[in-house]
């Protein structure tokens, strides 16, 4: 009642549209999405919600479309960008997407899920060196992120540096204390490397 109340508002809509959904009512959220759009083109979560509920209905392409729109409204929006982005890895279009989720990271440098998103985008098409920069850069702004420190340890492995990959591995640990994965790459990356405990921080 309360949202219907205020059902000029976009905001309200889109609190509808997700209403609906969890009642398992897909063509009223849709309907309700589309007004909160139509009401204010600008509103970018009324965009997202659509977009996944498209793309639950195997709808992926008027997902994209959608979105594309959104972009064309706000271009510089980088939760519409990373959507696409996720839209379009869907589609099965793997550089479109990177160009998107990388367009994401930089217009939201501070989004640690952006920067972790677009560096596993990148190594998943053999961009592995690429996919390194791009953590480094998140956890610059993210320092303390463990999606990020753990994705970092990983690829640094797999490119061979396992001084690094055990560096960061140690960051990590400091935030996971008691993971068993984490405790059986520390083990296997010291073994690689023979050091002993960890190793001094880059620069020191």
């Amino acid at each position: 009642q309360t949202q219907l109340f205020n059902a000029e508002r976009p905001e309200a809509q889109t609190n509808l549209g997700g209403l609906y959904e969890s009642l398992d009512r897909p063509t009223e959220a849709e309907a309700a999405y589309r007004l909160a759009i139509e009401l204010q083109p600008q509103f970018l979560p009324a965009y997202v919600n659509l977009a996944q509920l498209l793309a639950a209905q195997k709808r992926n392409r008027e997902a994209i479309a959608l979105l594309k729109a959104g972009l064309a409204e706000v271009p510089d929006a980088a939760l519409l960008h990373h959507a696409l982005g996720l839209a379009l890895v869907r589609d099965g279009q793997a550089q479109a997407a990177l160009t998107e989720l990388g367009r994401a990271a930089e217009l939201a440098p501070r989004n640690p899920r952006y920067q972790y998103v677009y560096a596993v985008a990148l190594e998943a098409n053999g961009r592995i060196e690429a996919a390194i920069a791009a953590l480094e850069a998140g956890l610059r702004t993210s320092p303390h992120d463990s999606d990020l420190l753990w994705a970092l340890a990983d690829y640094q492995r797999k490119a061979g540096r396992a001084t690094a990959a055990l560096r960061s591995a140690c960051r990590l640990r400091q935030r996971m204390p008691q993971d068993p994965q984490l405790t059986a790459l520390l083990a296997e990356l010291r073994a690689v490397t023979g050091a002993k405990g960890c190793p001094p921080a880059a620069g020191e």
